[in-house]
């Protein structure tokens, strides 16, 4: 690889201790072309995959990918501290979205019996029917390690592909957009604590309309118990009414068509305004350059930004709801236990 693993590690030491703006800006520049080098690497595993499905017959709801934002990777090392950058696996993520369990289960179990040249599958979590996360997260993880001879700065990298469903993700995205707004790590078990509750009780509800293990800390409650749980929460807190009003105004910047191959999302909390902007394929290193300008210079408390790749423009909104602030499907979920009045069966 152009970088060793110890160069990005010290790298992602520097940007998360270090006080010299100098070093820092160093460190800045070699992790952004460090993750940039991650790119081909995801973008060919995708393809692989998406063609393996096809032949297969695994119909996805959609794919996407992105590369990981700064602001996550600082996050993630401060919650980790014996977590070095240079073994963080996700820099690169991939996703498949599926309609049920079933398809998603199918989906897992034939790209772990499916070679693809050049990627090693070296790790695989699975938090559906494993070991389901305290915090309610629910998905599958797949590390993968590319291999080449030709392409020497790529080979050995780690890239992941994560496999849910549309439930799981509309789960994750909603907790994602509480992040978001709030600036904290919600997704890495931050934040205050009764909106962890308040996602915790909604996943484990969720559980029980897929048929899988709820976290162990519900495994002993009836949907009844989690709805009227759900139900005191809301009363108190509001929380469905302030994932309602979270929306934002969709502003593209330059391209009035929306045709890309990647898309760069910049969101103003304070004006609930988003930005697009649409980059064609040979402009990669115009976007890449564009996107690190700007996660130089905002503020987490009042911006965001993210660099992602979806197969058709439509389904960005749906890949990535938590940019637009838009929980419209999550929401229906949550108004449905909300309303309901009825004992529901427990799972057996």
């Amino acid at each position: 690889m152009k970088y060793t693993t110890s160069q990005i590690s010290k790298a992602g030491e520097i940007i998360t201790t270090s006080s010299d703006p100098f070093a820092v800006a160093e460190a800045v520049k070699k992790v952004n072309d460090w993750r940039e080098q991650h790119l081909p690497v995801i973008e060919s595993l995708m393809r692989e995959i998406q063609s393996v499905f096809k032949s297969n017959s695994i119909s996805i709801v959609f794919p996407s990918y992105r590369l990981k934002r700064m602001t996550s990777i600082q996050y993630k090392l401060d919650l980790n501290p014996e977590m070095k950058l240079g073994g963080m696996q996700d820099i690169a993520g991939g996703r498949f979205v599926f309609s049920d369990v079933n398809t998603l289960r199918s989906a897992y179990n034939l790209l772990l019996n499916t070679s693809i040249e050049r990627y090693e599958i070296v790790k695989k979590d699975d938090y559906v029917d494993e070991k389901p996360k305290q915090s309610g997260y629910r998905s599958i993880h797949l590390v993968y390690k590319y291999h080449s001879q030709s392409n020497e700065d790529c080979d050995g990298m780690k890239v992941e592909i994560q496999l849910r469903t549309k439930l799981q993700h509309s789960w994750a995205m909603a907790v994602e957009t509480a992040g978001l707004v709030t600036n904290t790590a919600m997704k890495s078990g931050q934040g205050d604590d009764e909106w962890q509750e308040f996602f915790q009780i909604i996943s484990c509800l969720f559980t029980y309309k897929e048929k899988t293990l709820t976290i162990p800390a519900f495994c002993n409650e009836t949907e009844e118990s989690l709805t009227k749980r759900l139900k005191a929460l809301n009363d108190k807190n509001k929380f469905l009414d302030r994932l309602v009003a979270l929306k934002v105004s969709a502003k593209l910047v330059e391209n009035h068509q929306y045709i890309g191959y990647m898309f760069l999302l910049y969101i103003d909390f304070k004006t609930s305004l988003l930005r697009i902007r649409a980059f064609k394929k040979d402009d990669i290193e115009k976007a890449n350059e564009i996107y690190n300008q700007i996660e130089t210079g905002i503020n987490d408390k009042d911006n965001a930004v993210v660099l992602v790749s979806v197969s058709k423009y439509k389904e960005l909104k749906e890949a990535y709801p938590s940019y637009f602030l838009d929980m419209d499907d999550f929401n229906k979920h949550i108004r449905t236990y909300l309303a309901s009045g009825k004992k529901q069966p427990n799972k057996s």
